[in-house]
């Protein structure tokens, strides 16, 4: 996380400094092959890794990128990154903004932090987080294509 954006550093980089070409894994089809699995699967996280384990008993010689790694890939290529956000267990805030520092909800006093966790080890894990998808990032994909530049300019 790069200061309390929810971006990670890489995704702060390529923020401000585009690439001004699109991503290619044409050249590696063992790569093309895990990035369309990722990308055809509902539940990406379990079932990736199940079907990324079939293909290594199916064939040995494949080492598909493990789950992290094409996540982080797919978000590479499509130069899109989701920032993750605390929020409130019974939904009512997010803790963005002005509630950021906050460690309970000011609306139901809900504990931001999962207790047990947080007594065992002092670590503050949330309990309950959403996502969101900066709109920069997603124009900046669409004008590292020919296409999509072409579609924006007439939009």
């Amino acid at each position: 996380d790069n200061s309390g954006t929810g971006l990670s550093p890489d995704a702060t980089e390529r923020l401000r400094n585009p690439p001004n070409h699109p991503s290619s894994i044409d050249d590696d089809p063992e790569l093309k092959l895990a990035v369309r699995l990722y990308l055809a699967l509902n539940n990406a996280n379990d079932d990736y890794t199940k079907a990324a384990s079939a293909i290594k008993e199916y064939n040995n010689d494949m080492k598909p990128p493990s789950h992290r790694q094409i996540k982080s890939l797919v978000s590479q290529i499509a130069g899109v990154e989701e920032m993750k956000h605390d929020m409130c267990l019974n939904t009512c805030i997010g803790f963005t903004a002005p509630f950021a520092s906050l460690d309970q909800c000011p609306e139901c006093t809900e504990p931001r932090y999962n207790q047990e966790v947080f007594k065992a080890t002092g670590a503050k894990v949330p309990r309950r987080q959403f996502s969101t998808i900066p709109v920069g990032q997603q124009i900046q994909a669409i004008h590292r294509s020919p296409e999509g530049a072409v579609d924006l300019r007439q939009a």
